[in-house]
């Protein structure tokens, strides 16, 4: 018996552009996650924050009143779950959670 797979081309597009990395600086991360970003054709601000001691990746619009529509943010989750980011306090990137069209605030756990 063979069983066939199918899964939607979006989910291949974002499996494919978010291949797990060695483990890079707060950085080198925030740029990596740019430039998958970008591939991935979505208008995006990205810029890294360090607030009480946490490293963020913050991922936004590219203008104020821009919203992320439900495939742009399943990819950015994605991208943000195989790059070894997570939410707040650790929890688990959930790739089907929508919560936030207007930006995404991710923990970076590595060197600064």
């Amino acid at each position: 018996m063979v069983t066939e797979t199918i899964i939607s081309k979006s989910d291949a597009i974002a499996a494919r552009l978010a291949k797990p990395v060695a483990p890079l600086t707060h950085k080198e991360m925030t740029a990596h996650v740019r430039s998958r970003i970008k591939k991935a054709n979505i208008a995006a601000r990205v810029q890294m924050n360090e607030s009480c001691g946490v490293l963020w990746i913050q991922i936004f619009g590219a203008t104020f009143e821009a919203e992320f529509n439900e495939q742009e943010q399943r990819t950015i989750r994605q991208i943000a779950k195989t790059s070894g980011l997570t939410l707040a306090q650790g929890m688990e990137i959930d790739v089907e959670q929508m919560t936030n069209a207007k930006s995404f605030q991710f923990v970076f756990h590595g060197r600064k």
